[in-house]
């Protein structure tokens, strides 16, 4: 948020203060809106160190201080809203008797004995210890690199992040981005990318393009696509749970990439501006969703259940009644056909309890598979 410009080279303009101002003039004028807390312009000659180290007496009309004085008192701000956040780059497992949690701190402090949630499951647990390169620490901060344990046995995979639990909340449903591209691939809306944010990666979709940047004007206008060195606004759906923050409150988890998901290319870079998510109201230490759609009163597998409940039960009034038509055609006789008809009402029941319970099984055993294949580092 503070910017330093070094106007070079004044001795080909004959040191004049004109030019020196006519620049600071354009520049201040690009500025305006970009959001910088302090501007600083230095005329310098850097071959002859004007202005570089020592105080110019050709550019005696400059009361300021010089670029190394800048540099050695100027102090940065805080970055972010200073909120815990660890995003799990490695499920650090040397044997059966240790698992950790190893990343970069993005932001915030923790200690030992701090109440953590895991997103975006939400889980809640305790840090059990924290071990640095220098051994084991009581607290850490941002910036460092650590590995974690946690008091309770919690599902935690790479791309998941342990943020302090006042923390957890609402899910992510849609993430706005202003973002580069970098590929000569067009991108619109429609098109199908990964996104990377943090340590996780999962496919998302873009469901429109706001808008493009005018270089020249740097007023945004409408546009279908953006093509190469294209700056854009961009609303993404990510299509699998998913940890962001916008950049201003946390850079690590507000810098996306968007990378092809065939061909592994990255598309585009950027940052997030903003987020849409579900809404929650809290009770004390507990999250619930506020319905904000039917589906939210009536939760998707209740809904989902309750429609294949609805199609077996018509199936079996379908079944029954075509049974008994048939019968009576064929028998001659509604007692014979009443009959079938009830006998086919029983068996159906019971080949699809063995049907649901078969497929069960072998549903467990893929899943099974596929996490002894997974890349969270369980076990490794």
């Amino acid at each position: 948020r503070h910017v330093i410009v070094a106007i070079n080279k004044m001795d080909l303009v004959g040191f004049d203060e004109g030019h020196f101002q006519a620049i600071a003039r354009d520049f201040r004028l690009l500025a305006e809106g970009l959001g910088f807390r302090s501007i600083h312009l230095i005329p310098m000659i850097a071959r002859d160190g004007d202005n570089l180290s020592k105080p110019s007496t050709r550019l005696a009309w400059y009361r300021g201080p010089t670029l190394l004085e800048l540099l050695e008192t100027l102090e940065p701000e805080a970055e972010g809203d200073g909120k815990f956040r660890l995003p799990v780059q490695w499920v650090n497992r040397p044997h059966a008797d240790f698992r950790g949690f190893s990343g970069t701190i993005s932001s915030g402090r923790i200690r030992v004995g701090d109440a953590v949630a895991i997103l975006p499951a939400g889980r809640t647990t305790r840090i059990a210890d924290i071990i640095t390169p220098h051994g084991a620490a009581l607290e850490a901060g941002a910036g460092e690199a650590v590995t974690v344990t946690l008091a309770d046995e919690t599902d935690v995979s790479r791309g998941d992040v342990i943020v302090a639990s006042r923390q957890a909340g609402p899910t992510l449903a849609t993430l706005t981005g202003r973002v580069l591209l970098l590929s000569e691939r067009a991108l619109g809306g429609g098109d199908r990318v990964l996104v990377k944010l943090g340590t996780a990666l999962a496919p998302a979709r873009i469901e429109r393009l706001d808008n493009r940047l005018d270089i020249e004007t740097l007023k945004p206008e409408p546009a279908e696509s953006l093509t190469l060195n294209m700056i854009g606004r961009l609303v993404i759906r990510p299509e699998a749970p998913l940890v962001a923050e916008r950049y201003a409150d946390c850079r690590a988890l507000g810098s996306l990439l968007l990378i092809d998901p065939i061909t592994q290319a990255s598309l585009a870079m950027g940052v997030v501006e903003a987020l849409t998510l579900s809404q929650t109201v809290r009770s004390g230490d507990q999250a619930a969703a506020v319905p904000t759609a039917w589906t939210d009163i009536w939760p998707r597998e209740a809904l989902d259940r309750s429609r294949r409940l609805g199609a077996i039960a018509l199936a079996f009034l379908l079944g029954g009644l075509l049974g008994l038509a048939f019968g009576a055609s064929v028998a001659g006789a509604f007692a014979g056909a009443a009959t079938l008809a009830i006998w086919e009402a029983l068996a159906r029941p019971i080949l699809r309890h063995l049907h649901d319970r078969a497929w069960s099984q072998f549903k467990a055993r893929q899943a099974a598979r596929q996490a002894d294949l997974s890349l969270d580092g369980g076990g490794i």
